[in-house]
């Protein structure tokens, strides 16, 4: 899962449920008695927002979290990007090269590669030195754009809940608490509901923790998870490759680009010993990486809510709930 899907799937939901009860909550309020509609729907407008904003923020908190797991932790763990390690292919047009059973040139009289052939050499050895380039490493490309979607969103998100929430929302409590001797219904609504959905996802996240943890005491595990791979001719790769050392002197072809046809041997061969061919993924850490996160984040996230919540109820008690006069 992407930044900006993990994030949406948070989010775009949050804003659903949010406008839809926070609105509703406005039009059918028993506040509308002391409060105008207009202050009513603002207020609703104010929680929405600041609700949309802790969703993105959460969103993308958990997903760099779960990054960083990946990268640090259990670099085993599968990533949605996996196939784009695989190194560039060759391919040509020669038909000698064609046929899955065909082997590397040898070029031991002449130059076998045609014109054509040499321009695709080109356009391959570009790819492959923008792959050494960028998706190397544990910090891909794909790695480092997933981190700067996430990134965007927690800046966007934070300075949103800050704006609506830390200043708006609070001036407003303070101003209509008075009035009202206790919190906007609309604030309660706001903490429940963040409460309520971080606590559903701290218990499918422990629930799942708890599952993997009793599978690997009982070893029951599944420690390697197939997942469908890309079709690729790996025999075809490697010979057109291989053909590029074999034909390079006789070909003319520059001791870079043969340079680089011996090094893509080394990167496809270890992209194949991690799993390019048959993908094995270790799922105990797939999922270590995927749901510890959630629970590290949503837990606390309940528990401050809940406590607000307590804590602005028993206020409101020791005022006897009673407008100030």
């Amino acid at each position: 899962m992407t930044a900006s899907s993990l994030i949406g799937a948070l989010a775009i939901p949050a804003a659903v449920v949010g406008a839809l009860t926070f609105f509703l909550m406005a039009v059918f309020s028993q506040e509308s008695k002391t409060l105008s509609r207009t202050t009513l729907v603002r207020s609703a407008f104010v929680h929405v927002i600041a609700f949309v904003s802790l969703a993105m923020l959460v969103g993308s908190v958990i997903y760099m979290g779960q990054e960083g797991l990946r990268v640090s932790v259990w670099p085993k763990a599968q990533t949605p990007y996996y196939y784009s390690e695989q190194p560039p292919s060759l391919f040509f047009s020669n038909s000698k090269l064609n046929s899955p059973e065909s082997t590397a040139l040898k070029c031991e009289t002449a130059c076998e590669f045609t014109d054509a052939d040499k321009a695709q050499i080109t356009t391959w050895r570009d790819a492959y030195t923008n792959w050494k380039a960028n998706s190397t490493g544990s910090w891909s490309i794909e790695r480092k754009r997933g981190i700067v979607d996430a990134l965007s969103m927690f800046i966007v998100g934070g300075g949103l809940f800050i704006w609506f929430f830390i200043f708006i929302a609070q001036r407003e409590n303070k101003k209509l608490r008075p009035i009202l001797g206790r919190p906007i219904a609309l604030r309660t609504v706001y903490y429940y509901l963040v409460a309520l959905v971080s606590l559903l996802a701290a218990i499918i996240a422990a629930t799942l923790l708890v599952n993997i943890a009793l599978k690997s005491a009982f070893h029951l595990e599944n420690t390697k998870s197939t997942i469908t791979a890309p079709i690729y001719a790996g025999g075809t790769e490697k010979t057109s490759v291989q053909s590029i050392i074999n034909c390079g002197n006789k070909c003319g072809i520059s001791a870079g680009n043969q340079s680089l046809a011996k090094q893509w041997l080394v990167d496809y061969d270890s992209w194949i010993s991690k799993g390019g061919g048959k993908p094995n993924n270790n799922s105990a850490q797939t999922d270590l990486a995927n749901y510890l996160p959630i629970l590290i984040i949503s837990a606390p996230l309940f528990w401050y809510h809940f406590a607000r919540i307590r804590r602005e109820g028993q206020e409101s008690e020791s005022t006897g709930n009673s407008p100030t006069k």
